[in-house]
């Protein structure tokens, strides 16, 4: 049985009960088709997003990455958000949203969430869950993290003043 129908030129793509997909369309000769399965996450209007980044505002800005500037807002669902906005970009539409179906499935405990997308001409926007604890980049180079300088010189003290033991394979 059928549950969905999407039209991506020049195929047309049905979607199955069980998640899976075909074409009826053969693919014209050179051209390129993007398997994707349905996207797990919901698009969120440009307008919620410009909304809660004060249109992605100095006072929303968190930081850059080299694709990307990083805003922080709460969303309508009430989940606080790092707003990952893509530099512009000429990857096909298509292809941005088969890579964001691929992102949505990642569910893992030490991963940040997806929370939703927006595609909107050029504008292209992830959602990510706001990690409270900052990136990972952060965490190992940052002033306050656990690997400065200082604070690995007293865990290096703490632990050569204590009995330590350790367990052989």
């Amino acid at each position: 049985m059928i549950i969905n129908t999407l039209l991506i030129l020049p195929f047309t793509v049905h979607f199955g009960l069980d998640g899976s997909y075909y074409t009826k369309d053969p693919a014209p000769k050179g051209s390129q088709f993007v398997r994707s399965q349905p996207i797990q996450v919901p698009a969120i209007p440009v307008d919620e997003l410009k909304e809660v980044t004060e249109n992605f505002g100095n006072k929303a800005f968190l930081g850059e990455g080299s694709y990307s500037r990083v805003y922080y807002g709460v969303l309508k669902s009430g989940k606080a958000a790092a707003l990952k906005k893509l530099d512009a970009s000429k990857q096909p539409e298509q292809e941005f949203l088969s890579q964001v179906s691929m992102v949505s499935m990642l569910k893992h405990e030490n991963v940040v969430e997806l929370l939703g997308y927006s595609v909107d001409g050029n504008l292209r926007v992830l959602a990510y869950e706001f990690a409270t604890m900052g990136s990972l980049h952060d965490i190992l180079h940052g002033a306050d993290s656990l690997f400065h300088r200082g604070s690995v010189n007293s865990i290096a003290n703490s632990t050569t003043n204590h009995d330590c033991e350790f367990e052989e394979p």
